[in-house]
């Protein structure tokens, strides 16, 4: 009798330890397919919005879609600016980033606002949207500080469609920040393409000035651009290019670059004689009509 009370104890034992051993097991299985069912079910969060906003890509051939800067209560998506075949549309579009903020900031950033001044350039701009075109240069004027030298370069490609006033302000600030990032690719490497300072950039950049009227010869007021501020800039893009290695080029970047050296009457031997031996290096990629 005691071994069979033993025995009854033993079993009731063994199987309270297998039912709570199921009950746990359970629990948590329960608990795992409620956390994957919130997983699965919860709102995007912080880093679903973050692909919504910041800021634009790289290079606007490179995407249809060009996202605007964040406003503070969110992501605001930027108008995409090839879909417009009117100035006065685009710049209605775009006017809510060019509003500034309490503190005197704009929302739009730097690159985008070099992106839609330089779409003005193929589309029409009347006198009625001359005031437009003024907040959209005070506003590139105000990001300046942030664009790489290809932004600078696209804003002053397309001065030409922004009143003649607004226009000089743009390229005594384009100047002056290129002229910065020059400096500063000089202390590094700007065959590396440090600050955005590559060959296609600088074409790019020299290429937009040389299209604009020739600046005046000297002026006491600082928002106006001279001929001294134009040279310091093709004295420094000179420099530049003159440190880059022959690989950093092709033939669009010399061809852009002699184009506006000539349109400006400046001729420089070594400069030449660079970007000569650059392109008749043997390489991959160039042909007879390149």
């Amino acid at each position: 009798l005691w071994l069979g009370e033993k025995a009854v104890c033993a079993r009731s034992r063994l199987v309270g330890m297998a039912l709570s051993e199921e009950s746990n097991s359970g629990g948590k299985q329960a608990d795992r397919r409620r956390s994957t069912a919130l997983s699965s079910s919860a709102p995007v969060g912080r880093s679903a919005e973050g692909k919504q906003g910041g800021d634009a890509p790289p290079d606007i051939a490179g995407s249809k879609r060009v996202v605007g800067s964040r406003y503070a209560g969110g992501a605001a998506s930027f108008p995409q600016l090839v879909s417009f075949d009117d100035a006065g549309k685009m710049l209605e579009a775009i006017a809510p980033f060019l509003t500034q903020d309490s503190r005197g900031r704009y929302p739009i950033t730097g690159r985008n606002a070099a992106y839609a001044l330089n779409q003005l350039k193929r589309l029409r701009a009347d006198g009625a949207n001359h005031a437009a075109q003024e907040r959209l240069v005070d506003a590139a004027v105000a990001k300046m500080p942030e664009m790489e030298l290809k932004h600078v370069a696209l804003a002053l490609n397309g001065a030409k469609k922004a009143p003649k006033q607004a226009a000089v302000r743009l390229a005594a600030a384009g100047c002056s920040h290129a002229l910065l990032l020059l400096a500063r690719a000089e202390d590094g490497d700007p065959g590396e393409g440090d600050f955005g300072v590559s060959a296609q950039a600088i074409a790019m950049l020299l290429n937009a000035l040389s299209a604009q009227p020739p600046p005046l010869p000297g002026s006491a007021d600082a928002d106006s651009f001279s001929a001294r501020d134009e040279a310091l800039l093709f004295d420094a893009a000179t420099t530049a290019l003159l440190r880059m290695p022959q690989a950093r080029f092709d033939t669009q970047s010399v061809a852009t670059t002699l184009n506006a050296l000539a349109a400006r009457g400046r001729f420089d031997a070594p400069l030449f004689r660079h970007l000569a031996a650059a392109v008749l290096a043997p390489r991959d990629g160039l042909s007879l009509q390149s």
